[in-house]
């Protein structure tokens, strides 16, 4: 009967004993080496920087679509036409308004009667005027623009609440002298550059807009100071503006009395139905001719007759002792 198989006994060899011995030794190194690595990169992986870049990385933080909501916008002095409806697209994306008109602003607007009521309402207004001065807010014209900038520099922006239902924003490609622009400086602010619009959205937050400010012909650095004080985006409160309390008697077509009432109004003025005393100025219309005898009347009440050039150049200069041509 054969006997079973068995292995031969090991060969006592010093040399094959010592190879095994170094062999072991390195292996252990190697795994000893492999299990630092792991640990290092699980350590790695669990730290809270890791930790934070991951949850990040996976979970982005939500962009505040309405980023705009409730602001107005007024887009003008854009020659480029794609440019502008781009930019009023990016603008109701993140659910801002974009306002093709200024009288979107009115629902219902009260115009003045034809400056022919003038002359032939003169004898009723001779009779009515001493009754109704006494309780008529009045408004010393001849301010300066001294005094008048002591009393904006004096607003900060914590006078007003920055909030978005108050904000109506004139965006402007390049200096330009608009409707929409006349708007923005009636209000005491300055149109604003394109890329106000572009750095909001990148740190997803309404900033600063003082640093975005198109100059403007003839503005002053008060006007520019005041509107830094408020951000860029707050506008006057309607006593501090350039004619508070004032009234003002407009002379033009249907057309122009529609735009500039809400211009002087927005500067703060009372706007007449018809020329009587408490009329500080007539703003006329260019190329408009008044009613005969419109002058006369004017000037015997003491009413200075303006240009619309002077109204412009008045509210960039915050001063209403600038020429009337």
């Amino acid at each position: 009967r054969k006997k079973p198989h068995s292995s031969p006994a090991p060969i006592n060899n010093p040399t094959a004993a010592a190879d095994r011995h170094i062999n072991n030794k390195e292996n252990k190194n190697k795994n000893n080496q492999s299990t630092i690595a792991n640990d290092s990169r699980s350590n790695k992986l669990h730290s809270p920087t890791a930790m934070h870049s991951a949850t990040h990385s996976t979970f982005r933080q939500p962009r505040n679509l309405d980023l705009f909501a409730n602001i107005s916008f007024l887009l003008t002095g854009f020659k480029d036409r794609e440019q502008k409806d781009q930019l009023a697209r990016i603008i109701r994306k993140h659910a801002g308004k974009i306002a093709s008109s200024i009288t979107e602003f009115r629902d219902a607007l009260k115009l003045p009667a034809s400056s022919k009521n003038d002359i032939n309402n003169n004898s009723n207004d001779n009779n009515n005027n001493n009754n109704t001065h006494t309780h008529t807010h009045t408004h010393n014209a001849s301010r300066d623009r001294d005094s008048l900038l002591s009393s904006t520099s004096s607003i900060s922006s914590s006078s007003q609440e920055l909030t978005k239902s108050n904000l109506r924003i004139c965006i402007a490609h390049h200096p330009v002298t608009t409707e929409k622009s006349l708007y923005a400086l009636a209000r005491g602010l300055l149109p604003l550059r394109p890329k106000w619009v572009k750095d909001c959205l990148s740190e997803w937050k309404l900033l600063d807009a003082h640093h975005y400010m198109l100059p403007v012909k003839g503005s002053s650095s008060g006007l520019r100071r005041s509107i830094k004080e408020r951000k860029g985006l707050l506008p006057l409160p309607e006593d501090k503006r350039l004619l508070a309390g004032t009234w003002v008697r407009l002379v033009g077509d249907s057309k122009f009395l529609e735009v500039w009432t809400i211009l002087v109004e927005e500067a703060g003025a009372k706007v007449a139905r018809k020329l009587s005393r408490r009329c500080k100025y007539a703003i006329v219309q260019p190329n408009y001719e008044p009613a005969e005898g419109f002058g006369e009347l004017a000037s015997s009440w003491g009413v200075r007759i303006v240009s619309t050039a002077w109204f412009r150049r008045a509210l960039a200069k915050l001063d209403l002792n600038v020429s009337a041509a």
